[in-house]
């Protein structure tokens, strides 16, 4: 509908517009219970119209409905199966959920529906702070040591550094735009994400 959201990790929350920019509803509040956030740091919107967004603080992903209401909590603080640590962005393709497993070093896929599926840990990934799908379905990592991924069927099939990489740099943010262009972004820092 035009509509769009921003996270709002300063003010925890996420906020909710019309396609005109007029503010139409805040989602979450401070706090460790669900329905509230510590760090939300990204956010994906399911085929569904569902929200699902991404808390590095939490070390989950919370769904919400539109309206903002709280649904389900998908995944857990650690480094087993079905356990997140320190992520980034997540992505919806059809029904899975895909996890930028940040300090686990791996992408954490769940079902859209909270189901644990399965993790792709392929070298190099390394650091994966954001990810993006293209039209055949591949899906493009942003890797904070100043690389991109390309992983096909669980496993990485391209790689490329764009010469972020530095103590004052990285990748941070991928995004396919319609034409297949892949765009990214870096993010600068003072030695620590």
């Amino acid at each position: 509908k035009g509509g769009f959201y921003v996270v709002d990790p300063g003010n925890f929350r996420v906020q909710h517009f019309d396609k005109a920019r007029k503010w139409l509803a805040n989602i979450g509040t401070f706090g460790n219970e669900d329905g509230a956030f510590l760090d939300p740091i990204g956010i994906a919107v399911g085929p569904d119209g569902l929200l699902y967004v991404a808390d590095d603080a939490r070390n989950d992903v919370q769904v919400f409905t539109p309206a903002g209401k709280h649904v389900r909590t998908i995944g857990e603080p650690g480094s087993g199966p079905g356990q997140l640590s320190n992520i980034g962005s997540p992505l919806v393709v059809g029904d899975k959920l895909y996890v930028a497993d940040y300090e686990n070093h791996r992408i954490s896929v769940f079902t859209t529906a909270g189901t644990f599926v399965e993790v792709i840990e392929s070298d190099p990934i390394e650091l994966p702070q954001d990810i993006a799908a293209d039209a055949e379905g591949r899906l493009i990592v942003a890797d904070a040591p100043g690389r991109y991924e390309v992983i096909e069927n669980g496993a990485v099939v391209a790689s490329w550094d764009v010469g972020l990489s530095s103590k004052n740099t990285n990748a941070s943010g991928v995004e396919v735009m319609p034409d297949g262009r892949i765009g990214h972004a870096e993010l600068e820092v003072d030695g620590a994400r």
